[in-house]
């Protein structure tokens, strides 16, 4: 299974043009710019974040776009397994859905939950973190636009990722039912949304592995470890 999925990685990286540019975005001195650019948002906690809390859609947004062509490489398998169709056709549509519900959903969700979250009086303070209730508000609440509390950035980020990935599901599983739909017009509605939705439940498993990974490397890093 790792090798079929590492083998459609090089397929949806080789096949599509529009995608054969991160190829090369990833050797050499981009390889490098690339790892700056990741390095620049995760130092933020450390710097803007004492003073105006964090945008989380600055981490969100940046990091769906980094592991666009992993999740891409999964949905496609998990999809041909389903549909049967072509490793071609299958890449053109997890490709394309993959994209704008990247580019479109996840902002416009984050923004949802952000305007929510200051109508409801989210964006002025709030319960400390010392309480475990606080801990909580902070992390779900707050989690769109977390408010400063820079000691306990290390476990907030990441923890706070973990729940916008909820949201972000679920609307990433309505664009890309509504794109595949569309570009499947040969499969009946149910069997597409069937589909999807075991694809988007493989790549949000997989985004919240590396978030797992992350929150587990700042807890080390914290006690010294």
């Amino acid at each position: 299974m790792v090798i079929k999925i590492i083998n459609t990685v090089f397929i949806v990286t080789g096949y599509l043009k529009f995608i054969r540019p991160l190829r090369g975005l990833m050797q050499g001195k981009r390889a490098v710019a690339l790892s700056l650019v990741v390095g620049s948002f995760l130092a933020i906690p450390s710097t803007a974040y004492a003073d105006m809390g964090l945008p989380m859609i600055i981490i969100a947004w940046p990091g769906m776009a980094v592991m666009l062509i992993p999740v891409v490489a999964l949905e496609v398998f998990v999809l041909m397994r389903i549909f049967g169709t072509s490793v071609r056709r299958t890449v053109e549509v997890a490709t394309t859905s993959n994209i704008i519900s990247t580019v479109v959903g996840i902002p416009v969700t984050w923004g949802i939950l952000f305007g929510v979250q200051a109508i409801t009086g989210g964006g002025r303070g709030g319960p400390s973190v010392e309480t475990l209730a606080g801990k909580v508000l902070a992390v779900t609440w707050q989690a769109p636009w977390l408010l400063p509390h820079e000691s306990a950035a290390y476990w907030m980020v990441p923890v706070a990722m973990l729940v916008l990935l909820v949201p972000f599901f679920f609307a990433s599983w309505l664009i890309e039912y509504q794109i595949s739909r569309l570009m499947m017009r040969n499969f009946e509605a149910g069997v597409v949304k069937n589909a999807v939705l075991r694809a988007n439940l493989a790549s949000y498993a997989l985004l919240a592995l590396v978030v797992i990974g992350a929150l587990a490397v700042g807890i080390c890093r914290h006690a010294g470890i």
